[in-house]
């Protein structure tokens, strides 16, 4: 394997199925590479605690290319992304974007909500057996004496 960041075709639209695999990667490694050169550790942090990028084609007017950016965190880090840190990643992103002639139009940050395996059947099959889950079961009563 390559020390270096396989990069996406610049010349396609990031979301284009030969792209869409590569772009999350690249471009969150370019962004957070850049802040750590740039002294800028916390955002480097934050971007690096990034689970996923989504990236959808937003606007072509005007022969642009303009993207919608939507960062993916762990629940739990949800609130480290605030207003400001956000702005920081976002002017980042877009700094990375600039020389291949496309743009951030929209950019947001979202929390990973996973459902536990046991919750999804019992979303799937309500009426069916439900599994066992101990942590959701009331502790056994002790016997009580007849009176």
């Amino acid at each position: 394997m390559s020390p270096e960041l396989s990069s996406p075709d610049m010349s396609l639209p990031l979301d284009a199925e030969r792209n869409a695999p590569l772009v999350s990667e690249w471009l969150l490694g370019a962004s957070a590479l850049l802040m750590k050169h740039q002294g800028d550790i916390r955002t480097a942090e934050l971007i690096a605690d990034v689970s996923a990028l989504e990236v959808r084609l937003w606007d072509t007017q005007f022969d642009r290319e303009g993207y919608r950016i939507v960062l993916v965190v762990d629940a739990h880090l949800f609130p480290r992304y605030g207003e400001e840190a956000l702005k920081r990643i976002e002017k980042v992103m877009q700094t990375v974007l600039m020389p291949a002639g496309k743009e951030v139009d929209e950019f947001a940050v979202r929390p990973d909500i996973r459902l536990p395996a046991s919750w999804r059947d019992q979303l799937r099959h309500p009426n069916g057996p439900k599994p066992s889950n101990p942590c959701t079961q009331s502790p056994p009563r002790p016997a009580q004496p007849p009176d």
